[in-house]
């Protein structure tokens, strides 16, 4: 039982690794590289647009929300698949580590392709998605173990 379970949590990361390179590379190729280096720039940006009460602002709404809120969950699931297959990745530190060297590959493959920006404020965003992805791998663990 052990090797299936295995199989499956090997298939399901390998399925999720593809959908976030779709997701993050499958745009058109930029004419001029684009990266956002100063912190909190992109995250100030929304959270403008969630303050103010105008027409402008009601039409950019479903953009920033979906951003921000999408950088958040990307990488939920590398909180939860890291530990379950990596035994090392189950110290925090350690884990907080990979994710954040993960992610900013992953930040630096889209300013090489051109494919996407190297934005500071994504890795901002990302990088607690993961966490919270762990948070919930520990507390199923807890559970588990009662």
């Amino acid at each position: 039982m052990k090797k299936k379970t295995g199989a499956f949590l090997w298939t399901g990361f390998a399925f999720y690794l593809l959908c976030l390179a779709l997701l993050l590379f499958q745009r058109r190729l930029q004419p001029e590289q684009s990266f956002n280096l100063i912190p909190l720039r992109t995250i100030r940006g929304y959270l403008l647009i969630l303050g103010r009460d105008d027409a402008a602002a009601a039409s950019l709404l479903p953009y920033a929300a979906t951003n921000f809120l999408g950088n958040i969950l990307a990488f939920l699931p590398l909180g939860l698949f890291l530990p379950l297959l990596f035994p090392r990745q189950r110290r925090f530190w350690r884990f907080m580590l990979t994710a954040a060297l993960c992610i900013a590959f992953v930040e630096l493959l889209q300013l090489l392709s051109r494919r996407g920006a190297l934005d500071v404020d994504d890795l901002l965003l990302n990088w607690p998605g993961a966490i919270l992805g762990w948070l919930l791998w520990k507390l199923a663990q807890r559970r588990e173990k009662r």
